[in-house]
Formats: C-alpha cells, sequence, structure tokens
C-alpha cells in the first residue's frame, strides 16, 4: 500500500506542469484589450484643467458681483480675448484679482466662446445690488455654460 502511494506521486511529479503557449498569448491578448478599455476611459489632464480654470472663471466672476455690491458701484468683468479678461471698477482702474499679481488673467485650456445679455459686449456688469441687469447672461466656454441670472446675480 505504501509503495502504492509512492508510485503514484512518482508519476504525479513526472508529468510538466504549467502553461502553453497558446494558453499564455490568450491571457495576453485579453489583458491587453482589458487595459485599452481602462485608458480609454480615463479623462485627459487638459479635461481637469479646462474645469478648473471654468471655476476659477466663475470665482472672479463672483468676485466683481461682490466688489460692486461693497462699493456700491458699477463692476464689470472686461473679456479681452477669448482667453484673459480683467477687473475694472467704476473708475474704470484695472483691479488685481485675489492671490494675483496681475491685473489680466490669462486662460491656458479653457477659451471663452460668447457672452449673451444686457452687459455691453465683451463684458460682465454689475451694479451695485450685484444684478447684471433685467435679463440673463449667458457664458459659453469651450468647458460648459454658466448662466448669471437676472436682477438676483445667482450663478448658475
Amino acid at each position: 500500500m505504501f509503495f502504492n502511494i509512492l508510485s503514484r506521486l512518482k508519476l504525479i511529479s513526472d508529468k510538466n506542469h504549467g502553461f502553453t503557449l497558446i494558453e499564455m498569448i490568450a491571457v495576453l491578448i485579453i489583458l491587453g484589450v482589458i487595459s485599452t478599455v481602462i485608458l480609454s476611459r480615463v479623462p485627459s489632464v487638459s479635461d481637469y484643467e479646462m474645469r478648473g480654470e471654468l471655476d476659477t472663471l466663475k470665482g472672479h466672476v463672483r468676485y466683481a458681483q461682490a466688489c460692486a455690491m461693497g462699493s456700491n458701484s458699477t463692476w464689470k468683468l472686461d473679456i479681452l480675448s477669448s482667453s484673459s479678461y480683467s477687473l475694472v471698477n467704476a473708475d474704470a482702474l484695472n483691479v488685481y484679482f485675489p492671490a494675483t499679481e496681475s491685473y489680466i488673467v490669462t486662460l491656458e485650456a479653457l477659451n471663452i466662446s460668447s457672452i449673451s445679455g444686457p452687459a455691453p459686449p465683451g463684458a460682465v456688469s454689475f451694479d451695485g445690488f450685484g444684478s447684471p441687469g433685467s435679463s440673463d447672461v449667458l457664458i459659453e466656454t469651450s468647458s460648459g455654460n454658466f448662466t448669471i441670472t437676472a436682477n438676483t446675480g445667482y450663478l448658475q
């Protein structure tokens, strides 16, 4: 009996156990397909960059609105080009943005397509109550659009 068990173990250990070449190639192909699908779904860095710049633009619009309400005068965000803008106070003087050393903000990834509403062309203007005027202002960008609600100045 003991001899029978030893001979069986020897027969099992004599056999080569491993993967065939076909099995290994099949596994590599499956891993390649899975990694391709996963990598195609990961957003690029520029998507995050554009979203960050859109949030910065919204913050600067809110800042212009707060300055207008704080000084009880008209302030505006002048759109200089599709990729830059500045803040102008009631005395038509450029003002530094918070945490910057510049009058002009230049966008690297985001483009401002258009502004529609009661504001002067190429600008978003707020009165002393923080209102953009009697109709909504729509700001269209390459990363998304947002609206400044008439009379209230609410950003959506």
